[in-house]
């Protein structure tokens, strides 16, 4: 996982590996294997404002096809990380 700030914008970048990792912890995760993810945040208060999946192979999908509690907690996953590299205030901690 890697996050960037752009101006208004916190991007997070979730990997293939991150995603497999996470499927390790949900089991029953609809989240394909090898999914990557670009969240992007509001940079001042951590609000999900878009995310861009695609699969192993680069083809796009629209992310409302896997949402659910699987997809609430990886996109909390990627907030986490965002506050913790210091990109958003601690108070945005999901």
């Amino acid at each position: 996982m890697t996050a960037t700030k752009q101006a208004r914008w916190v991007l997070v970048h979730i990997t293939g590996e991150d995603t497999d990792k996470f499927n390790r912890q949900w089991p029953c995760s609809p989240i394909p294997n090898g999914s990557d993810f670009l969240i992007e945040l509001d940079a001042r208060n951590g609000d999900l404002v878009n995310i861009t999946m695609h699969l192993e192979d680069g083809q796009y999908v629209d992310s409302a096809d896997y949402d659910g509690s699987a997809l609430l907690a990886i996109c909390n996953d990627a907030n986490n990380f965002a506050v913790s590299g210091g990109h958003l205030p601690q108070w945005a901690r999901r």
